[in-house]
């Protein structure tokens, strides 16, 4: 899993923009890395939308899902709709 902070801006002279308690900090490159164990499961834990990946005729969608997370399971809620068609023919996806 990968996680980059919110992008807010892109400043004139390049690089990245990001908000911070004391305002706005410019980063050269965002930072990019594998999540530990415990930290992966702590951003489960504290958010409520992930994003769940899937693929349907020869293209990828990307659509934002609800979710609970209670170790080891992640349990996603949705309407009745695309994702569900979707998965009920293909249940390979990614979160």
């Amino acid at each position: 899993m990968q996680v980059s902070l919110p992008l807010v801006g892109v400043p004139a002279r390049g690089g990245t923009a990001f908000c911070t308690p004391k305002g706005m900090t410019i980063h050269s490159k965002p930072t990019i890395r594998t999540l530990r164990g415990e930290e992966a499961e702590a951003l489960l834990a504290r958010n409520q939308v992930g994003r769940i990946a899937f693929s349907q005729h020869d293209r990828v969608d990307i659509e934002p899902i609800h979710y609970v997370y209670e170790a080891p399971w992640i349990f996603g809620r949705t309407s009745t709709g695309a994702k569900i068609l979707t998965l009920s023919h293909n249940s390979w996806c990614a979160f």
